[in-house]
């Protein structure tokens, strides 16, 4: 692995994805299972430590496109505070003396400078514009309603709703928000959703939704589709601004209340943890019972051949077995076998070369007075285990497997 380790060392990730990649199928074929499961790991963390390098040389050409840009606007501002040569005598009130001839320019150029609006706080968070082809009707006027009266007649919040685990729905005070102008939009409300712990930059979101786009293209679809987001957000709440816009990052209005099935997933696994470490496996049933019923899928299934989501799928998926197997050892201890079963089954949905889960139901299946059940349990195992991986089954399974065959008990 000498290789490798210079590849890591010198930023190069997916030399070294490729690398692991060819490493794994050598392992495939001399039937090591742990080894190319461990040696994919490896290539996917490589592959999201290339996109995270990638972020941050998009986020570095965005700082070094904004100070071009601000050198070019201050260049042209200077020029036009000093037509003709006018002269540096005041930078506070320009020579206008050089447009004398023009009094429609000097008037305007001196109501401007008199009129200076009141400076905005620095945090003031303030939309991009939308689409350049469609503009959104204009709010009333202030002066409808006093001042008081205006403030204490501000609606709430509105409150979001999003599952992820299957099938991504999202309710907004409780009612579907089913109309989606564009998937793009749709693809990054799952990505702000999911990432809403720190402001996204926009390029990212271009690089991430239009890969290859020329800038300006980028940023227009980008333009667009955010814009068709909030028209689909703001059919319930016209009133309210759901996706904000701030220094060149989109994010969710943080005066939102957001509840995501995953994050209260990953708490109630969490929670069991701790009690199970604490107090033993009992008190923790409660907690684990609760996430297994918030898992209703795969996190963003529908997205599969989507790469952003891929390593966050994978953790869930591993705390989803995990308690699947937390909750199966519990209930064979207290003999709860049909219940047992229905757990080890829904870990074999999800990675059926789980061999403790195959002897876990063969020992249920005797149990429960039927050993041609787990019999025909230990045939499956070793049918998918040479499928899939090319291996036999393990000693243990074997053993238990004669065992059953004798009529001894399990």
């Amino acid at each position: 692995m000498r290789t490798a380790s210079e590849l890591l060392k010198a930023g190069e990730y997916e030399r070294l994805a490729e690398l692991l990649d060819r490493v794994r199928s050598s392992s495939d074929r001399e039937r090591d299972p742990i080894a190319a499961h461990t040696l994919d790991l490896a290539r996917r963390i490589s592959l999201a430590c290339s996109q995270s390098q990638a972020e941050a040389e998009w986020h570095q050409q965005a700082c070094k496109e904004a100070a071009q840009r601000q050198d070019e606007l201050r260049h042209q501002l200077d020029s036009l505070l000093h037509l003709d040569g006018a002269g540096e005598e005041s930078a506070a009130a320009p020579d206008l003396s050089a447009l004398e001839g023009r009094p429609g320019i000097v008037q305007r150029l001196q109501g401007l400078i008199r009129r200076r609006p009141d400076p905005q706080p620095p945090e003031r968070v303030v939309q991009e514009a939308a689409a350049p082809t469609v503009e959104e009707p204009q709010k009333p006027s202030a002066a409808v309603l006093p001042v008081d009266a205006e403030e204490n007649a501000d609606p709430a919040p509105p409150s979001l709703v999003v599952y992820c685990l299957g099938q991504f729905k999202v309710y907004q005070d409780e009612q579907p928000v089913e109309d989606w102008p564009s998937g793009k939009g749709k693809a990054i409300l799952k990505y702000l959703v999911t990432h809403r712990e720190r402001p996204v930059v926009k390029e990212v979101l271009m690089e991430l939704f239009w890969p290859g786009a020329h800038p300006d293209a980028a940023r227009n679809n980008l333009n667009v589709a955010i814009y068709g987001l909030r028209q689909a957000l703001r059919a319930a709440r016209p009133d309210f601004s759901h996706i904000l816009f701030q220094d060149d990052h989109y994010l969710l209005n943080p005066s939102m209340a957001v509840w995501v099935d995953a994050e209260e997933f990953l708490e109630h696994c969490e929670r069991g943890r701790k009690l199970e470490k604490e107090k033993g496996a009992s008190p923790a049933v409660a907690e684990y019972e609760a996430a297994e019923g918030l898992y209703q899928g795969d996190f963003l299934e529908e997205d599969l051949y989507e790469d952003w989501p891929m390593l966050q799928r994978e953790g869930l998926r591993d705390s989803y077995l995990l308690i699947l197997d937390r909750l199966s050892r519990h209930r064979f201890e207290e003999a709860e076998y049909a219940t047992c079963i229905h757990l080890c089954q829904k870990i074999l949905a999800k990675d059926d070369c789980r061999e403790d889960a195959h002897r876990r139901l063969m020992r249920c299946y005797c149990r429960q007075g039927q050993p041609y059940l787990a019999l025909r349990q230990y045939h499956q195992c070793a049918e998918t285990l040479e499928t899939e991986l090319e291996v036999p089954p393990m000693a243990e399974t074997l053993a238990l497997y004669e065992r059953i065959r004798a009529g001894a008990a399990v």
